[in-house]
């Protein structure tokens, strides 16, 4: 409630309805739409108090708004362009404490989450290195598997030459004994 110093100073929505004419409904729109140049109080839930000083804001947008149809853009820029007095209304130990709270959670909410990123960075990483040495240790294998069946065919080759040479040492001993003793001694 307002004592009776204030009283003065601020008036009540129903009281500058009806100094300007209209509804008590309009003065709050237009206190809500305009609150940076309209000072005003809301207690309770729809009692609004209007300082003295911006009654004569609220008469002009009216003015503006009935007599000159202007939109909402239009209005602001005339309120600015006339040099109206702009007000902040500022609730410090509301704001702050909600605004503390809003970041905290906001805070504690990113720290959670970059640990969940960081655990599947991490996680992914050692995936990754994992089917890389799986992939490393494959093809070592392969490696291995192609270097023994080079071995085993450069055996065979040589089995198979060492074999035909003996073939043919043995070709050609049968052939020498086929022969006459004396042949073979007059030959050589």
């Amino acid at each position: 409630m307002i004592d009776k110093k204030e009283k003065d100073r601020w008036l009540s929505a129903d009281f500058v309805a009806k100094k300007i004419g209209v509804s008590s409904m309009t003065i709050k729109r237009n206190c809500n739409t305009y609150n940076d140049f309209i000072l005003f109080k809301q207690e309770e839930k729809n009692k609004y108090y209007i300082f003295r000083e911006c009654v004569s804001v609220l008469k002009y947008i009216n003015n503006l708004r009935s007599k000159e149809n202007l939109q909402h853009k239009d209005i602001l820029q005339r309120l600015n362009r006339e040099g109206y007095k702009k007000y902040l209304s500022i609730d410090i130990t509301d704001g702050t404490q909600q605004e503390f709270t809003q970041t905290t959670e906001q805070i504690l909410l990113t720290a959670d989450q970059v640990r969940g990123i960081i655990a599947e960075e991490l996680a992914k990483m050692e995936q990754d290195q994992v089917n890389k040495r799986d992939e490393e240790l494959m093809y070592l294998i392969r490696e291995i598997q192609d270097i023994k069946k080079l071995i085993l065919e450069e055996k065979q080759t040589r089995l198979e030459i060492s074999s035909s040479k003996e073939e043919q040492k043995n070709i050609e001993f049968s052939e020498v004994k086929k022969e006459s003793w004396w042949r073979r001694i007059w030959i050589r």
